[in-house]
């Protein structure tokens, strides 16, 4: 009948042997992404000129998704974001300091958000806006933006530096003013999602977008054109997708799985079964805690797998000696 002691003892190693497990394997992270994604567009202008400029926000949005407004104002005028918009692109149009501006402006929503925000001048003007509702993008981003500005028919976003994989890019313009002009077409690869507003209601301003998911490099989205040479502003800006980690097992965990098995479960195992094997059990547990060490300092497997197979030899020999022991009594 077992006693008590060889009861703990023996329960014991099997606990050592789980807490080693659960404290030494640890499936390395790796992260993923999923491209941002425009689920929403919407257009609109001022009817009159005014200096309290609503636009309405496609609605449906859940809490991190990201609104992005660019708005093309016909003339100089001081402009003002609500609290909690972030200004990415604040453009001159053309060459002409009278000439109109691009004023582009994000916000990752947050629970009850209305479905509007108010842009405000300093006197009262004409504007036209286009904007996104994109899904995935990453919240803890600052949008990355450059501008440029230029009096033809080719508003031509310029040239921007993407770092995360499937990042969209997005090139928009704001023109008029100066003449007005309608667009004819998209810059090559940037078809999708389009979205403009050039229907001269009153005023030139007009304004467009559209988008393009690219890896890592420099993305340069080149000229749009449009009907006539006129002043215009144009940006180029870089929407991160969301990373997730996730964990997924190596081959270094792996390795770490196999030595606790070598070294500490079929020992352990032994052990349980035979009271005479607990010293096997006992050098088990120290050879995982050298193993686990040495992989842990030199992150070399090779050097790891040589280790553990010399350990082995080394706790096979009392193990032979026991052995040939009880087959001679």
């Amino acid at each position: 009948m077992e006693t008590p002691s060889a009861y703990v003892r023996r329960y014991a190693l099997v606990a050592i042997a789980a807490l080693l497990l659960l404290l030494q394997v640890q499936p390395a992270s790796a992260v993923t992404t999923s491209a941002p994604l425009v689920a929403a567009t919407f257009s609109n202008h001022d009817t009159l000129a005014t200096v309290s400029h609503v636009i309405a926000i496609a609605g449906g949005r859940a809490p991190n998704d990201l609104t992005l407004i660019c708005d093309d104002f016909n003339v100089q005028t001081t402009i003002t974001w609500p609290t909690g918009w972030t200004l990415i692109v604040q453009q001159n149009a053309g060459t002409d300091a009278a000439n109109g501006i691009l004023s582009c402006a994000y916000r990752f929503d947050v629970l009850g958000d209305p479905d509007s925000v108010t842009v405000t001048t300093s006197a009262p003007i004409d504007s036209t806006w286009v904007g996104y509702t994109i899904i995935r993008a990453d919240p803890a981003q600052r949008l990355f933006t450059m501008g440029t500005q230029a009096n033809n028919a080719n508003p031509d976003s310029p040239a921007a530096t993407v770092t995360v994989d499937t990042s969209l890019v997005i090139a928009a313009y704001g023109w008029g003013n100066s003449a007005f002009a309608s667009l004819v077409s998209y810059p090559v690869g940037y078809g999708n999602n389009p979205v403009k507003d050039d229907g001269h209601v009153g005023s030139s301003a007009s304004a467009a977008m559209s988008t393009r998911n690219v890896p890592p490099g420099t993305e340069d989205p080149g000229p749009a054109t449009v009907s006539a040479a006129v002043a215009w502003a144009a940006a180029t800006i870089v929407v991160s997708p969301v990373q997730v980690s996730i964990q997924r097992p190596t081959n270094a965990d792996l390795l770490i799985i196999a030595i606790l098995v070598i070294f500490v479960v079929i020992p352990t195992t032994l052990a349980y079964a035979d009271d005479n094997l607990l010293w096997l059990s006992v050098a088990g547990i120290i050879g995982f805690l050298l193993a686990f060490q040495l992989f842990n300092s030199t992150g070399d497997i090779a050097t790891t797998i040589a280790a553990v197979a010399v350990a082995l030899v080394l706790m096979t020999i009392p193990f032979a000696d026991l052995f040939e022991t009880r087959r001679s009594t």
